[in-house]
C-alpha cells in the first residue's frame, strides 16, 4: 500500500545560528530563498522563523516575516508557509506565582501577529 507523505522543513532550524552552521539563512532574501528551494525539492511546508540581520538572533518583527511571505509568495511557489508561534508565545511561569510569568517569558499579542494580514497559509 502506498502512503501518501507531507514534508514540511524549517529552514532555519530551532536553534541554529550562522556560528554553529554558516549556511542558517539569516536574512528575509535568504530565508525565503531557503523556503523557495525547499519546496521545489519536495517540501510542501515551510516553518519560518526569522532572525535580525544585525544579530542574527531570533526576532519576531513582523516587517520581517512580511517581507519573508511576499518573497515565497512573488515566486508563485506552491508551498503551504507555517509562521512559527514560539518565539511570540513563550510563557515561562514565576517562581513566586506559576501564575505569572517569570524570567525568560515573552508574549506577542494576537493583534499584533495579525498585522502581519496573513491569516490564512499560503505560498
Amino acid at each position: 500500500m502506498q502512503r501518501k507523505v507531507m514534508i514540511a522543513c524549517a529552514v532555519t532550524g530551532s536553534a541554529d545560528t550562522p556560528a554553529r552552521n554558516p549556511a542558517v539563512p539569516v536574512t528575509p532574501r535568504e530565508i525565503a530563498a531557503s523556503a523557495i528551494d525547499a519546496a521545489r525539492a519536495g517540501a510542501a511546508i515551510v516553518h519560518i522563523h526569522v532572525r535580525d540581520p544585525q544579530t542574527t538572533r531570533p526576532s519576531m518583527d513582523p516587517a520581517l516575516y512580511r517581507e519573508v511571505v511576499e518573497r515565497i509568495s512573488a515566486s508563485d511557489t506552491d508551498v503551504l508557509i507555517n509562521l512559527t508561534t514560539g518565539a511570540g508565545a513563550r510563557f515561562i511561569p514565576g517562581v513566586d506565582d506559576p501564575l505569572k510569568p517569570g524570567p525568560g517569558s515573552v508574549a506577542t499579542l494576537s493583534e499584533a501577529r495579525q498585522t502581519l494580514g496573513l491569516g490564512s497559509a499560503r505560498g
